[in-house]
């Protein structure tokens, strides 16, 4: 399977593809070596974060307006299975990083 990179449009939803190398070569309770992490990496590999219980941590230097991404329920539920050593398989989800918000005029 070919490896892409998206086209990243803040505030538009992509797919996060988590395949079995990110599950083999991924890294339990790791918020930089976890499978989501892996997946995210490679679709984004610009994007500075980390992955934790319930979100995604953006670094804020770049993303001051917005620190914490929520991830979907199945992500979650994925990473805590995961996490606790259940054997885990392959799943995909979108993910939404907000756009930064305009400004306004007084």
């Amino acid at each position: 399977m070919s490896k892409r990179q998206a086209t990243f449009i803040p505030g538009k939803p992509f797919w996060v593809n988590v395949r079995q190398e990110h599950v083999e070569n991924g890294v339990e309770c790791e918020p930089y070596g976890c499978p989501i992490y892996l997946a995210i990496r490679e679709r984004l590999p610009a994007l500075r974060f980390g992955v934790l219980a319930e979100f995604i941590d953006l670094e804020e230097e770049l993303y001051p307006y917005v620190r914490k991404v929520p991830l979907p329920a199945v992500a979650i539920e994925w990473r805590e299975a995961f996490d606790a050593g259940v054997k885990s398989y392959p799943f995909k989800f979108q993910l939404t990083i907000p756009a930064k918000p305009e400004r306004r005029e007084a």
